[in-house]
């Protein structure tokens, strides 16, 4: 968490006090394991750091907070300044932003808290603390397909043909031992069968079968590790096939637990419901990836005329103020959804923006040099960026200013540069930056919230519009890079550069 370098934006901050740190620590290593992000004072607050800076980052750059109770935390100045900050965000509670966590049996939440659902993790094994957390932070909880009916089964009662009855003979009989009608010992027609239990019969034995897919958009997961723990205790493992399916014979009925994992998704656990009743239920594992994006494709390998040196993607943007941080949230998340298309050449760094530049050194010269090797020009339009940023206009005409070809030699040749629209620009697009292909999404009625409202306005209004946005524009930076060739470009000098459009 040093200075001016850029912050990843983390899935949860956990707030706690100093004697539950233990606690702190297991959670935060259990959330990781199962593939979100997490800042914590334990791992990420080091000797020098400002405290409250570290604070007021973890509140900014987390999407929720994991508050762990106990009577330590309710005194705690700084736990409090931490929960409430949070509450203030969401006091309803609705969007699920405070998740209170008990580890001590003792606290009572006050005021506000009281109403608050919490997960408790006290007087659990660590197995069975491990599945309440991790259900509770899932956003999308896997449902039972099916549950025991509560009441009395109902019986049908077998007529029996009386043709079908042997003849009983007096060895076959005793008296009973009230002296009324003797009992028959075959089974057959036994009126007192509590005392002759019928002969032991093998455990009953199902099978458990279903899909492990991809949350956002229902496409199986091949090659996830899929584990079923059943009621008798009994451990299963199985990889998925190419249709994201699985299936475990002679499970024993009851509650079992049924849990997903694959690299780059986040770990699903839940109970599951195996009842000879419904002999072979069918459970669907919907997984998430572990940075919040939507959809899934397939890796895409950089070609390998790339420069290593040289960043898949620049982000250029002009400088607002209190605004970068916005810029910086988008740059972070398309990095993450870019990680999960593109395999880059080692030691070649996904996205650059002027945030990462190496303090000291001579920031023009660095800029340069990336603007000179990266492959993908991502510049952010708005009525700054166009009308008002001489500099933004150099980076766009150093970039345009290196040679482009097509990776499979065809003739039409698609240019390295994706206009993305930030904010609304009421002075007009330049013709030399409408005459660029810019991004849009494909469905209709995103597209018409894009050009209306421009990225910066979906993330204001819409969580959900906006990622769909995200995991669409790193999905073209991803196909743009490994199907244009940009050529190295020369420039060493500002002078001679356009300053505006």
């Amino acid at each position: 968490m040093a200075g001016d370098q850029p912050v990843q934006r983390r899935d949860f901050f956990i707030s706690y006090a100093r004697v539950d740190e233990p606690w702190a620590r297991w959670i935060a290593v259990t959330l990781e394991q199962a593939g979100y992000k997490t800042l914590v004072q334990a791992f990420d607050f080091r000797p020098g750091n400002d405290f409250v800076h570290a604070m007021r980052v973890g509140a900014e750059f987390t999407d929720r907070t994991i508050a762990v109770f106990s009577e330590s935390y309710f005194t705690s100045a700084y736990g409090a300044a931490e929960w409430q900050a949070v509450f203030a965000k969401d006091p309803t509670g609705a969007k699920g932003l405070l998740i209170p966590v008990v580890v001590d049996e003792e606290c009572e939440p006050p005021g506000l808290l009281k109403a608050r659902i919490r997960v408790t993790l006290v007087g659990l094994s660590e197995e069975e603390a491990k599945v309440a957390l991790l259900e509770a932070v899932d956003r999308n909880p896997l449902r039972p397909t099916s549950a025991p009916f509560p009441g009395v089964p109902a019986t049908t009662p077998r007529v029996v043909f009386p043709g079908d009855q042997p003849a009983v003979s007096p060895s076959d009989q005793r008296v009973a031992p009230s002296g009324g009608r003797p009992v028959v010992l075959s089974g057959r027609s036994d009126t007192n069968a509590s005392e002759f239990p019928p002969p032991p019969t093998a455990p009953v034995q199902l099978r458990v079968r279903g899909l492990v897919l991809e949350s956002a958009t229902g496409v199986p997961l091949a090659g996830a590790t899929v584990v079923l723990r059943d009621s008798a205790g009994k451990a299963f493992q199985q990889l998925t096939g190419d249709d994201g399916g699985f299936s475990f014979p002679e499970v024993t009925p009851g509650t079992a637990h049924l849990g997903a994992q694959l690299k780059g998704y986040r770990q699903r656990t839940g109970p599951v419901a195996v009842e000879a009743a419904t002999m072979a239920p069918d459970v669907e594992l919907r997984m998430s990836r572990a940075v919040p994006s939507l959809g899934v494709a397939p890796r895409r390998p950089v070609p390998a005329d790339r420069r290593p040196e040289g960043p898949v993607f620049h982000l250029s943007y002009a400088h607002t103020g209190q605004g970068n941080k916005d810029v910086l949230r988008f740059f972070d998340h398309v990095v993450a959804d870019l990680d999960q298309l593109i395999t880059a050449v080692p030691g070649q760094s996904l996205g650059f923006t002027d945030r990462m530049l190496s303090p000291g050194l001579d920031w023009q010269r660095e800029l340069l040099e990336v603007l000179n090797t990266c492959q993908v020009f991502v510049p952010l339009l708005s009525e700054r960026y166009l009308h008002r940023s001489p500099w933004c206009v150099k980076e766009w005409d150093v970039f345009s200013r290196r040679a482009v070809r097509n990776g499979d030699g065809s003739a039409t040749v698609r240019s390295g540069i994706l206009p993305v629209l930030w904010a609304p620009v009421g002075s007009g697009i330049p013709h030399r930056v409408q005459a660029v292909q810019g991004f849009a999404p494909e469905r209709a009625a995103l597209r018409n919230r894009y050009a209306a409202e421009g990225v910066l306005g979906l993330a204001r209004m819409s969580e959900k519009d906006y990622r769909e946005v995200v995991w669409l524009i790193a999905l073209e930076i991803s196909r743009i890079a490994a199907e244009v060739v940009v050529e190295p470009g020369t420039t060493s000098t500002t002078d001679g550069l356009m300053s505006q459009f």
